[in-house]
């Protein structure tokens, strides 16, 4: 009886195995093909993506990037490609501004938008040095708060700790500044980035072979905000962020000679006219910072702005030039004819400033716009009864209005063939009596709020007898 069942069971064991076999062959094959399946979906198709992505990019299309949605260790390898394809891209892109001959300021302003991707900012601060000066001056900042480091802000070289940083050649790390302002008390310029908010910094030092151009600094609201990552990453930055700085400087120093040569001419023409540029400017500088202060203008008037007060105010007289000297230089009085003939000077220095911008737009810059704005209406009045278009109120524009009081104030103070100079006080009060009528109201309202810089101006640099008497008695 057992024996029977034994048999039975063996028969059946035989019988079966052929189909057990054929199940266990069918799940190796299944299991193979998912595995070939896993291997081509993780490893094949992404190598033959990263290949046409990598082939697109050789042939210069910068913006090609792997997909974001692979797996595992594939996902990681794809991420870490593409931000160097954005840095790889970012780099090309400085360096095409730079073979277009993009000015300083736009190359800042590249660096600004374009670098928070690859490392924490909330504002950036260029320093350019001068060799001979021995000096370092702050030339350009952007910032998420208020700047009090302000453009043109100078220091002796010897005075801060950049020439360790320049020898050392790599980025310096800060990483906290509160700690480093108490370990080093006397550094106004981290006092100063400290009171606008910043905590940490990274310092980039400029070189293009062996010429020392200054730093670039890259400053935090929150301390322990830098790292080695982002010195590597410097590093790697800094062969496209110098030379191109450098070029932008040189074409900036160019427009800058040319600013002098043109308000030169009329100099020359005038002793009266040079003496009065070099005041003139001092005092629409200080009314352009002035008003800078006050609602709205706080929003619209940048250091740009004060910058192209600064350097084309001196050309608002630029248009002199075309005016014949029996006029110019005519001791008395004009008459009424030869006062038109001298009212054109305003649209002979904008015809001729507008030539030369237009010269500037064949380079793809944009240099005299404001020059040209200066020239043109720094006679108009504020009421509309100015010369040369008339213009009234807010179609004047503000440069223009700046310049207008500041022209003014200092005619008053000036001694002419035809008119002694009044006192300060007297033109103080003569500009404030053409408050809405002559002059706009809020730019009078900034010039009494910086009366003192105003008088550190006249009393230092005026002609008129009281200037010289309170110098002689100082």
């Amino acid at each position: 009886m057992e024996e029977g069942r034994l048999a039975a069971g063996l028969e059946l064991a035989a019988g079966s195995f052929p189909w057990a076999l054929v199940i266990l062959v069918s799940a190796a094959v299944l299991l193979t093909y998912q595995a070939a399946r896993l291997i081509r979906t993780q490893y094949q198709r992404p190598l033959q993506e990263a290949s046409a992505v990598i082939q697109r990019i050789s042939q210069g299309d910068f913006s090609q990037r792997l997909p974001n949605h692979w797996p595992g260790g594939v996902g990681e390898l794809a991420a870490e490609f593409n931000r160097m394809a954005e840095r790889l891209e970012t780099f090309t892109q400085l360096s095409n501004k730079l073979a277009a001959g993009a000015s300083f300021e736009e190359i800042f302003d590249y660096i600004y938008d374009s670098f928070h991707q690859f490392l924490p900012y909330d504002r950036i601060g260029v320093s350019l040095i001068d060799p001979e000066r021995k000096t370092i001056r702050a030339e350009r900042a952007r910032s998420r708060m208020p700047v009090k480091l302000y453009n043109g802000y100078t220091l002796p070289l010897n005075k801060t700790s950049l020439p360790k940083v320049i020898e050392a050649g790599k980025p310096r790390i800060i990483s906290d500044l509160d700690q480093y302002l108490r370990e080093h008390p006397d550094s106004a310029s981290t006092r100063l980035i400290v009171e606008e908010g910043m905590r940490s910094s990274i310092t980039l030092p400029l070189k293009v072979e062996d010429r020392v151009l200054g730093a670039l600094f890259f400053s935090s609201r929150y301390p322990n905000a830098y790292d080695w990552q982002h010195v590597v990453f410097l590093e790697l930055a800094a062969g496209s962020i110098a030379p191109a700085l450098e070029k932008g400087l040189l074409i900036g120093d160019l427009v800058l000679t040319a600013i002098i040569g043109f308000s030169k001419l009329a100099a020359y023409r005038d002793v009266e006219t040079g003496e009065h540029l070099k005041r003139m400017r001092r005092y629409a500088t200080t009314l352009a910072k002035a008003l800078s202060n006050r609602p709205p203008y706080n929003e619209t008037i940048d250091e740009d702005f004060i910058r192209d007060i600064y350097y084309f105010s001196p050309l608002h007289d630029i248009g002199k030039i075309g005016i014949p000297d029996r006029i110019l230089l005519k001791p008395g009085k004009l008459t009424p004819e030869e006062f038109e003939i001298m009212k054109s000077h305003t649209l002979i220095g904008a015809q001729a400033l507008r030539e030369a911008e237009a010269e500037a737009s064949r380079l793809h810059h944009s240099l005299f716009k404001r020059a040209i704005d200066i020239a043109a209406y720094h006679h108009e009045r504020y009421d509309g009864t100015g010369y040369p278009s008339g213009l009234k109120g807010d179609e004047i524009p503000l440069c223009a209005r700046i310049v207008s009081l500041a022209d003014v104030f200092d005619a008053l103070t000036s001694p002419r063939p035809y008119k002694p100079a009044y006192s300060f006080n007297d033109a103080v009060k003569m500009i404030v009596a053409e408050r809405g009528t002559r002059f706009d109201p809020d730019i009078v309202d900034a010039f009494l709020t910086a009366l003192d810089e105003f008088k550190v101006i006249y009393e230092t640099f005026s002609e008129s007898p009281e200037s010289q008497e309170t110098l002689r008695l100082g």
